[in-house]
């Protein structure tokens, strides 16, 4: 999962473009640090549940 999700084009709302820029933060650091880093609490992710009824 997180392989496909760094191959993503990412796009960024003018809000979350403000708050990298303010907190130095680029995308290579989210890339890098923060996803490669986390976690997928399968358990507690609404995402599967949500597209189970759509499909």
């Amino acid at each position: 999962m997180i392989a496909e999700t760094l191959s993503k084009d990412f796009k960024y709302s003018e809000e979350a473009k403000n708050a990298m820029n303010t907190y130095k933060i680029d995308e290579k650091f989210i890339k890098d640090s923060i996803i490669t880093s986390g976690k997928v609490d399968f358990d507690r992710s609404h995402a599967q549940k949500n597209r189970a009824r759509t499909t």
